[in-house]
């Protein structure tokens, strides 16, 4: 009889394994997948399965380096509508009408995820340039060919809560991308931007 008990027990102890599994944490040191990482984006995983029941254990692995922008064709937008334009190849500003901006990953800093973003002129590319290469309140933003000054052309996209972006140069750890009808700056109080995916590169 007493043995009889145990094996019901070890068949109830096995049930509730198999029905309610224990939860699997994210990677060590990345929190849930809602969460930004260490780079400031968001990080990506891929969901396996590693049993082969109804009731299963999942795992949760890490890919493209926690990356959620790639390499693409995007028109960046405000959440009013307005978009990031330009009519004469150097200046930025928001307008109802788009540009489209190719962004591509920028190798300089390995796996920091910083990108450059630029419209191709003829066959020259015009980046996103901070001016002068000054990290200053209101300093313009414009559209310049490649320099050796890397810190003011290269940009990383910083999620946020509610989907939406800051775009933050690599010159500055406090100013972003704010923008205007006349103009685009860097500031404290950068605007929330929203990418809308146009194609590859």
């Amino acid at each position: 009889m007493k043995r009889a008990g145990k094996l019901l027990v070890m068949m109830l102890s096995v049930l509730m394994i198999l029905c309610f599994p224990l939860p699997v944490s994210a990677a060590s040191g990345n929190g849930n997948s809602a969460d930004p990482d260490a780079t400031g984006l968001i990080t990506s995983y891929a969901l396996s399965c590693t049993a082969g029941t109804n009731s299963q254990r999942w795992r949760l692995e890490k890919t493209n380096n926690g990356k959620f922008i790639f390499n693409g064709k995007y028109r960046i937008r405000n959440p009013s509508g307005k978009y990031i334009h330009t009519t004469d190849n150097s200046s930025l500003f928001l307008s109802n009408t788009a540009t489209v901006w190719s962004i591509e990953l920028d190798s300089t800093f390995g796996e920091d995820n910083f990108f450059r973003i630029y419209k191709m002129v003829g066959t020259t590319r015009k980046y996103f340039d901070v001016l002068n290469n000054h990290n200053s309140e209101g300093n313009t933003v414009q559209l310049h060919t490649l320099t050796s000054y890397v810190n003011a052309q290269t940009w990383k996209f910083m999620l946020l809560s509610d989907g939406q972006i800051w775009i933050v140069p690599k010159i500055s750890i406090n100013r972003g991308l704010k923008g205007t009808t006349t103009s685009m700056q860097i500031s404290v109080t950068p605007t929330s931007w929203i990418l809308e995916r146009e194609g590859d590169l």
